[in-house]
């Protein structure tokens, strides 16, 4: 077996073998071809950065990288079944680190419960550092839209006035660096009160996800209002990964009827 970048390998090699190490996952993916590979170069997996494991020219273990600033995040990994049990993961890391100068650290997510690999990452000198709760169900916002406040939508871009009321620190897949190497699939939605800034998203038009978001006091109702300006109210969403210190995000979702379907743990570890 031969462990080298993945620089210049087919995309459906490693789709193959991506397919392969998730299915019957333990949360079940759709693992559909163009879904993935879109997510993949909408997140900047670099595979220059990326590392795999080749059996005879098979790829059969893989570590997918997106470089977000001084920081590595480990965006997927990956054994399939043949090939499990050899510590491979590891002996990709061995390779791979010397060759990592430019990062500080790998960061990295897994699934609260998937004991087998937390105690891989644990080994190898990962930390936790904060759980990140997603949710999922039919968004139950009671009334309609108001007058009162002005929406609009403008390309992604980011201010002062959004960072000083962010609700939680995006994962890395959802942070500024990675999202603004793809601006034109993002945006940003505003609702503003006069002149005020009173809430706002940062969404993914194409799979509808709410990257980020903020809002000033009274928090449910401007961000209530919000998303009956973005016409999600009644209809049935996914929020991914707020962290678990935004306990106001975390009770709003609760309260608009969505529910905690994963839990990760965001893991650290210095190169």
């Amino acid at each position: 077996m031969e462990i080298r970048g993945l620089e210049g390998t087919s995309l459906d090699i490693i789709f193959h073998a991506f397919k392969e190490a998730f299915n019957n996952y333990v949360i079940p993916l759709d693992l559909d071809r163009d879904l993935h590979l879109k997510r993949w170069k909408t997140a900047g997996v670099d595979f220059s950065l990326s590392y795999g494991v080749f059996d005879q020219e098979e790829l059969v273990a893989f570590v997918l990288h997106v470089p977000v600033d001084h920081v590595l995040f480990n965006f997927g990994t990956g054994v399939v079944p043949s090939h499990r049990g050899q510590k491979l993961i590891e002996k990709i890391y061995d390779v791979a680190v010397p060759h990592l100068k430019n990062f500080k650290e790998v960061k990295l997510e897994v699934i609260k419960g998937n004991d087998r690999a937390i105690a891989l990452y644990e080994r190898m000198g990962f930390q936790t550092t904060r759980e990140l709760l997603s949710f999922q169900g039919e968004l139950n916002i009671c009334c309609g839209p108001t007058n009162a406040f002005h929406y609009h939508v403008r390309p992604l871009g980011y201010t002062q006035e959004m960072k000083d009321m962010r609700l939680f620190e995006p994962a890395s897949e959802a942070s500024k660096t990675v999202l603004m190497k793809a601006k034109e699939n993002h945006e940003t939605h505003e609702l503003r009160y006069g002149d005020t800034l009173v809430a706002y998203a940062v969404y993914t038009p194409y799979n509808g996800s709410l990257r980020e978001m903020g809002a000033i006091d009274p928090i449910d109702r401007h961000l209530d209002q919000l998303l009956l300006h973005m016409k999600l109210g009644d209809q049935r969403i996914r929020v991914m990964n707020v962290e678990d210190r935004s306990q106001t995000m975390i009770h709003f979702w609760m309260n608009k009827g969505l529910i905690n379907f994963v839990t990760q743990f965001e893991m650290r570890k210095e190169l």
